[in-house]
């Protein structure tokens, strides 16, 4: 995910072969996909009490 929002960012040909439409999208909707993925992650180093 992190390299789509570099390259459309950059503005190289791989984003250029992007639809405006979805890089709208996708510009708008940042933030959310971001905390989207961090929300999905598992967090292995949490200290749990016994």
């Amino acid at each position: 995910m992190e390299n789509l929002y570099q390259e459309l960012e950059k503005d190289t040909e791989k984003s250029k072969k992007i639809k405006a439409k979805i890089q709208e999208k996708l510009k708008e909707y940042k933030e959310q996909a971001f905390l989207s993925k961090k929300l999905s992650q598992i967090q292995k180093h949490v200290p749990i009490n016994f």
